[in-house]
């Protein structure tokens, strides 16, 4: 097939780019087909040595002509030469090929050395554990302040166990509660503090009888259903304190392993339940305190593999929260959070202690 070797100018319209347009436009396929051609000045043996067919070739060698709006080749029946616009893209060509060589040898020696070490500061890690409700509430100011912490968190069946979680190093930091009538915790090797202080109350729902009092005896919820969270420590407490305090034995509704299912059953009506000195009342639900009942506490415990510094502005962070209701943007902010709940970890992942 004969070679088009007419004089191919630039297509109307295509300067708005200028000569950085010409150069993005062009392909290496292209270019290597003109060096192959520039090399044998023949066709027909160009066109074998790329393994392409000669119409093939000549379509890449007048798109190129056509991109740079120059004739790069004279070709005639017998002969084919290079115009001087020929030689000079000739010689680029080659040096690009051979640079393009370097650097991929370059590259591939790069990529056998070890790496080296990143300069980058890492995020620290940090592995928060919660016994009580509401865990999300909990995390969720946690998460919005420290942005620069890779946080976890789970939630604890007991104080003791998230104590022996401490202690081994399986998390850093751990969140409890000091409930009354409640087994005493071992704190040995950890550092506490404490975040808030509150009489122990009792949620109800908004439109309980009881909601419009200051306060209530244990006595007069006798008759109702009590949820008991998802802590053994909570069981515990809900059956010592309406005996002790109420003289009678509680009905005890089951609310399964979610910390938050209790809050749920009180908004909805079905339950009533024991609050914690940190979480505000929801929307739906009123706190009242109970009458001659001890106080409750909330504690933050904190093991020597903490990030250093972490634990105590961790402890300022909860102590203001713990001041004023948690907003709703907070808790979807939690949800993100990975989330290591006890249930369904391996053995390997939780001491051996039982609650």
């Amino acid at each position: 097939m004969k070679h088009d070797d007419r004089n191919v100018g630039p297509p109307t319209g295509r300067h708005t780019g200028g000569a950085a347009n010409d150069f993005a436009r062009m392909n290496w396929g292209d270019l290597s087909a003109f060096r192959a051609v520039a090399e044998e000045l023949n066709f027909t043996r160009a066109a074998a040595t790329l393994h392409i067919t000669q119409p093939a070739l000549s379509v890449r060698i007048r798109r190129l002509e056509k991109t740079l709006g120059v004739r790069l080749l004279e070709r005639s029946t017998r002969v084919t030469t290079l115009t001087a616009a020929g030689r000079v893209l000739k010689e680029w060509v080659e040096q690009t090929a051979e640079g393009w060589e370097q650097i991929q040898r370059e590259i591939e020696e790069a990529a056998a050395e070890p790496p080296e070490p990143d300069p980058s500061p890492q995020r620290p890690a940090a592995r928060l554990d919660v016994c009580g409700p509401e865990p999300r509430r909990v995390i969720a100011p946690l998460v919005q302040r420290f942005t620069r912490v890779l946080w976890t968190w789970g939630a604890a069946p007991a104080p003791k166990v998230l104590a022996d979680r401490l202690r081994t190093g399986d998390v850093q930091l751990g969140l409890w509660y000091r409930m009354p009538f409640t087994e005493p915790v071992d704190l040995r090797g950890l550092e506490t503090a404490l975040i808030r202080q509150a009489p122990l109350a009792v949620e109800l729902p908004v439109g309980h009888r009881l909601a419009a009092v200051e306060s209530v005896d244990l006595v007069e919820l006798a008759s109702e259903a009590w949820a008991a969270g998802a802590t053994t420590q909570d069981l515990v407490l809900v059956k010592r304190a309406c005996a002790r305090l109420g003289g009678f034995r509680p009905r005890i509704v089951d609310t399964g392993a979610d910390p938050d299912e209790a809050r749920r059953a009180v908004a909805a009506g079905r339950a009533v339940m024991f609050a914690g000195p940190l979480t505000p009342s929801g929307p739906a639900t009123v706190r009242r305190p109970v009458r001659g009942a001890p106080q409750c506490a909330a504690y933050l415990s904190w093991s020597s593999a903490a990030p250093d510094g972490l634990a105590h502005r961790v402890l300022t962070t909860l102590r203001a929260e713990a001041e004023r209701p948690a907003t709703a943007p907070q808790v979807r902010r939690a949800d993100v959070v990975q989330r290591l709940p006890y249930r369904g970890r391996t053995s390997s992942q939780i001491p051996a202690t039982t609650s």
